[in-house]
């Protein structure tokens, strides 16, 4: 006869009360002996020092065992916390621990009751408040392995050479020696590589918890990294062309946008560096923020951010796993346009969704691609397409049904769409460049038949140069640096038009350096990437020339709302009385609030209902 006595629970039969936590006393023990120690109840505002562990989750299945001392109670453990957990013991003493050589940590995997929803919502929703409250955060990236501690030390000496102002040449053996740094056909190269791209940097729980504590370490394996920006200052080296490409991983082998993730953690942990306490931000500007990073479930990309925005409850924004992730978002939209009258909600649209139910103006916050058009940040200072105007946004409807009512203006029909622009873009050399000089040639005639090109008012010339009309098209007429493009991108544009490997075939570049010519080349499709990734260039029925969203289409209708700096393109459904949102658009001469100063604008400005 079999025994159907409930086994005992190491969590007991009560929930956690609201700012209660267990802390986990990890005993010190050999190598080979199991992962043992012992659970506390305390009170989160007044609880003896512990440290707040961060980890990827990694695979749900959970094959790994902690045995609880206190009634030798067994809880099946993920792999990636049993690995972190067995490296934590034999680690360094840390701040909290006890005189037995007991570690106080928290760690969620089992610090939480993960079978109970309502202990797990309400720990939840002091998640952020648990990591603020720890002596420091531990941030563990994974176990050893492929060479990591040998990358940790490569990033630690490439930053110094850095700092040394040693060029880092990977082509030049003598040069890599001078500064101290293996040849280039060391493994540890290429296990620089695999650290960069550890899943931690994309999970979005892990990001948050980055930023929650002035007091950060970072751990891989057993290695201590010499500081928390050590790996991610590579990165950004790289990104700003002060380090070779080739020392992170391209593209094509990071598919999961991890250098995108790595740029933005250390975007959002360096202010806080300079600040007493971590400041709360509004919960738009967190999810515009924490776009690249990703969540296992996508109600987690709202609820992991609620501890760190300081309007979520004025927003009636609460951790609710019942809910679908659709309704969700719809809510969170809706609040949002609602209560800010924002149009940077928008932004955050990208050219494709993952829930496919959603609204086409929810941004779907779960899914990410690589350098998107500034994840919705709503920088692009430089523009103004609809002057001083002031948004106006009125939620209709309710549930997954909720449409948005934008005070604005229809303007014209796209009658011409051209390819994507990025394929012609990847790089500015060969064979690439030469593709693209064909086609910016075909652009080039596209923009000439428009001729006269149809300004508003005096905005521009009636007989306008058309490789203006191309270039600043092609770049949103916008620096990297968020100003308006100046004289010097013609010269980038010129050199990228006329580049090769070989300058003496190059027209116009016997007279220049042809490294120079290479450098201007480069920062001119560096510009077009930034700005233009996802987008394509089109005509409109009025003869208009712009940059759209890559799922743009004839028949799309530009248009103007209120309060936007950009231009918006919408696809008429029923009949043309409602609307979906594709995404915004650069036209040109039409970015500066001429539209708003002509005449006709107030006779045509109502209301346009996006579904």
């Amino acid at each position: 006869m079999s025994d159907t006595t409930p086994k005992p629970s190491l969590y007991g039969a009560k929930s956690l009360g609201s700012h209660q936590i267990r802390l986990l006393y990890l005993n010190p023990a050999h190598e080979s002996d199991t992962l043992t120690g012992h659970l506390e109840v305390v009170d989160l505002k007044k609880c003896p020092p512990y440290e707040a562990l961060s980890y990827e989750w990694g695979s749900p299945e959970k094959p790994c065992i902690f045995t609880a001392t206190e009634n030798n109670h067994r809880v099946n453990i993920t792999e990636s916390l049993y690995h972190a957990l067995r490296d934590l013991r034999h680690a360094a003493p840390a701040p909290a621990q006890e005189p037995s050589g007991q570690r106080v940590i928290w760690a969620d995997g089992i610090c939480i009751n993960q079978e109970d929803l309502d202990e797990r919502g309400s720990q939840v929703s002091i998640m952020a408040s648990i990591y603020r409250g720890a002596s420091r955060v531990i941030t563990y990236i994974g176990h050893e392995s492929d060479g990591s501690t040998a990358a940790v030390a490569l990033a630690a000496s490439l930053l110094g050479a850095f700092e040394d102002r040693v060029k880092v040449d990977l082509q030049d053996a003598s040069g890599l020696a001078k500064a101290g740094l293996p040849p280039i056909t060391d493994k540890s190269w290429k296990a620089l590589k695999e650290l960069c791209l550890r899943r931690w940097a994309g999970r979005c729980w892990c990001a948050q918890e980055f930023l929650c504590n002035k007091d950060l370490i970072m751990m891989c394996g057993r290695t201590v990294f010499p500081a928390w920006t050590t790996l991610l200052s590579v990165v950004r080296l790289v990104y700003a062309r002060q380090l070779p490409a080739a020392m992170i991983p391209s593209h094509d082998e990071d598919p999961d946008s991890l250098r995108d993730c790595l740029i933005s953690l250390i975007n959002l942990r360096s202010p806080l560096q300079y600040m007493l306490k971590p400041q709360r931000k509004q919960l738009l500007k967190l999810l515009q923020s924490f776009h690249p990073f990703q969540v296992s479930d996508p109600r987690d990309k709202v609820y992991s951010l609620l501890g760190h925005s300081l309007d979520h409850e004025h927003l009636g924004i609460e951790v609710d796993y019942t809910i679908s992730p659709e309704q969700l978002y719809t809510t969170v939209a809706a609040e949002i346009a609602t209560e800010y009258q924002d149009l940077r909600l928008l932004l955050s649209n990208l050219h494709h969704k993952s829930l496919s139910n959603l609204p086409s103006w929810v941004p779907d916050w779960s899914t990410w691609y690589f350098g998107s058009d500034l994840g919705g940040a709503g920088y692009d200072h430089t523009l103004f397409a609809s002057g001083h105007t002031r948004a106006s946004l009125k939620v209709i409807g309710t549930r997954l049904q909720t449409k948005l009512s934008v005070s604005g203006c229809l303007l014209d029909t796209i009658t011409w769409v051209g390819d994507e622009i990025l394929p012609y873009y990847t790089t500015h050399e060969k064979p690439v460049a030469t593709r693209r000089r064909g086609w910016i040639t075909k652009q080039l005639e596209v923009v000439r038949k428009l001729d006269p090109y149809p300004y508003l008012g005096n905005s521009g010339t009636q007989n306008p140069d058309i490789t203006t009309v191309l270039w600043k098209t092609l770049i949103s007429n916008t620096n990297h640096d968020e100003s308006i493009a100046k004289a010097e991108y013609v010269d980038y544009f010129n050199a990228h038009y006329h580049h090769t490997d070989h300058p003496d075939d190059a027209r116009g570049a016997r007279d220049n350096d042809a490294s120079d010519m290479s450098e201007k080349a480069r920062r001119f499709c560096d510009a077009v990437r930034w700005r233009s990734r996802y987008r394509r260039v089109a005509t409109t029925e009025s003869g208009y020339f712009g940059a759209v969203p890559q799922k743009a289409q004839v028949g799309d209708i530009l248009c103007l709302f209120q309060g936007g700096r950009h231009l918006y393109i919408v696809r008429p459904v029923d009949s043309g009385q409602l609307f979906k949102y594709v995404g915004h658009a650069y036209v040109h001469g039409l970015m500066g609030g001429e539209i708003v100063r002509e005449e006709w604008y107030q006779k045509k400005k109502g209301e346009i209902i996006l579904v």
